[in-house]
């Protein structure tokens, strides 16, 4: 990596850096206060007006949380001072760790609502109807199918 790269990414880093170790509190402005919460508020907002079903935001916090891991990984192995490993470890340890106030904890707590919510809902039907008369439908978007293979199928399995 070029130095200016390398200088690019470091500068990048340490933003994130302050920004997830910071404790963000909610002013008149922003009721929310952090700046990754209000990220995952508006990216739950759909073009319709209405919110992202749960099933679809769990790979969403998935994401931001792996992020955060590694952008704090790199923080403490390739950091420019000349502090060691475990120095630049405890300075950040408190704003990773899942029972303490902190990014990671709400990201966390949020995942898991998110989760217990996605599977205890009931999903749609993967199955429609290609013909007024339910002789032949799709099913997760397979090729068409009859109702006579569908029982053939079945008799073959028995």
């Amino acid at each position: 990596m070029a130095h200016g790269q390398n200088s690019y990414a470091m500068q990048l880093v340490e933003l994130l850096i302050s920004i997830w170790t910071q404790n963000w509190d909610p002013y008149l402005q922003n009721s929310v206060g952090d700046p990754t919460i209000c990220f995952l508020i508006l990216y739950c907002i759909q073009s319709d007006d209405s919110w992202a079903q749960p099933k679809k935001i769990t790979p969403v916090i998935a994401r931001i949380i792996y992020i955060i891991r590694a952008i704090f990984l790199y923080h403490v192995h390739f950091n420019d001072r000349n502090a060691n490993i475990r120095e630049r470890f405890t300075e950040v340890k408190e704003c990773i760790l899942e029972d303490n106030d902190s990014i990671f904890q709400s990201l966390y707590s949020i995942q898991h609502y998110a989760s217990s919510i996605a599977l205890s809902e009931t999903a749609l039907p993967c199955l429609y109807w290609v013909d007024k008369h339910h002789n032949e439908f799709k099913w997760k978007g397979s090729k068409e199918i009859t109702i006579h293979q569908f029982r053939r199928f079945g008799q073959d399995l028995i």
